[in-house]
């Protein structure tokens, strides 16, 4: 988080990082582009005064330029979702930070999957206007070797997790 005092106003920047969970380990997390993620700040009212999508990395930086309460809020891939959704963010002459000096960061706290499976006889299918796909079939998601959740398909072969 960086001040900067100038002749006209105080800049007070806001800044962090989009992070997977804890429970995400091994080499996989490298590979995630948090670029699809934004972060925006919003005025109590409701009013957007900035935004900044974040690097590949995760890191974001947002300078706020006036007084008052803020909130943060992140905006990631469709079915993607953190913890905190949102953060609330006072500058006052007083403080003059965001955050009392630190980072806000945002876990990845989930994600939706949403498939289709098909059935052997199609060659070619649209997943997205098919309803070959059979209905009762266990999908299962797997993390690492263990099954970590269980789905059956609907009618048409659609699951999601």
């Amino acid at each position: 988080v960086i001040v900067t005092s100038g002749a006209a106003q105080d800049v007070v920047g806001c800044g962090g990082f989009v992070r997977p969970p804890a429970t995400w380990e091994g080499d996989s997390t490298n590979k995630l582009d948090y670029s699809r993620f934004s972060v925006m700040l919003f005025t109590t009212q409701g009013l957007l005064k900035a935004s900044t999508e974040c690097a590949p990395n995760g890191y974001y930086f947002l300078p706020i330029y006036d007084r008052g309460q803020f909130i943060l809020r992140i905006s990631g891939p469709e079915g993607w979702s953190t913890e905190p959704t949102e953060f609330p963010v006072t500058i006052d002459d007083k403080t003059m930070q965001c955050h009392h000096g630190r980072d806000v960061d945002f876990v990845i706290s989930g994600f939706r999957v949403k498939t289709r499976v098909l059935g052997l006889e199609t060659e070619q299918c649209d997943v997205e206007g098919s309803e070959d796909g059979p209905g009762g079939v266990t999908v299962t998601l797997l993390h690492g070797e263990k099954a970590a959740y269980e789905a059956v398909t609907v009618e048409g072969g659609c699951v999601r997790f």
